[in-house]
């Protein structure tokens, strides 16, 4: 596969602790993203390692999915609270100064927590297959062009949204939540998974067994029935945010 020419790097921030299902995370953006390994700088937040950063030396950030809540909660760890004020001013800067922003699951939460609203655990989605719709407002962007009004995504997350804020344009969701929002001229928001296939979501099902996602006796039956789910209109989302905003075709 021809990797795209990109004039500086792309910031992927991580925040799963499971090595191997981060360095698939990784892998899978790379390969659906049309993308070399030393094209994307990872960030691994549950590292705890939240270094400064210069929006002008990245060309985008593309924010993943994992483990931690932006929703109402009574508590929240030392280590979260640290995160939260490390990204959202890092993502209220990316709307403002229209740095190109890719974020899913989490990272759906985290640029709208950084716009005003947090999600909510009311609209949680168990893991499997979802027919997203794009609605009216996503018929002139140019991020979706050519994708088909319906189209079927893998999904699995424990908040969500029904609103958005004022300042977000929903641009696609399906009967439980909102699955795709945009931000200023280039942030986007999606609540499905681009960077999933067969073989990723069979790995993420085996290690996120027993953290709620799903009933843990339900663990083959689900990896089974989603090898066959279809997505590649949610990985040809990802490889066009690449190529209109940060690259030109070699």
């Amino acid at each position: 596969m021809t990797s795209m020419r990109i004039t500086k790097p792309i910031l992927l921030i991580q925040s799963r602790p499971e090595t191997a299902v981060s360095d698939s995370e990784y892998e899978a953006t790379c390969r659906f993203g049309g993308l070399a390994p030393e094209q994307v700088k990872r960030l691994r937040a549950e590292t705890g390692e939240l270094e400064p950063v210069d929006l002008a030396e990245y060309s985008a950030i593309i924010m993943m999915g994992g483990p931690g809540h932006f929703a109402e909660e009574e508590q929240r760890s030392d280590e979260w609270q640290a995160f939260e004020a490390w990204l959202l001013p890092l993502l209220r800067r990316a709307i403002d100064e229209n740095v190109p922003y890719l974020g899913v699951c989490l990272g759906l939460g985290a640029i709208l927590t950084a716009a005003g609203k947090r999600p909510s655990f009311q609209y949680k989605e168990p893991v499997g297959p979802a027919n997203i719709e794009l609605l009216p407002a996503a018929m002139d962007d140019v991020l979706l062009r050519g994708i088909p009004r319906q189209f079927e995504a893998i999904v699995g997350h424990t908040e969500g949204y029904v609103d958005a804020p004022e300042e977000a344009v929903v641009l696609a969701r399906n009967d439980s939540a909102i699955q795709m929002v945009r931000l200023g001229q280039c942030a986007y928001g999606l609540q499905f998974h681009p960077e999933l296939d067969a073989a990723g979501v069979e790995l993420r099902i085996h290690a996120y067994a027993h953290a709620g996602y799903f009933a843990p006796e339900q663990e083959q039956t689900l990896a089974e029935m989603l090898r066959s789910v279809q997505t590649v209109y949610p990985q040809m989302i990802l490889k066009r945010f690449v190529e209109l905003y940060v690259a030109k075709n070699e």
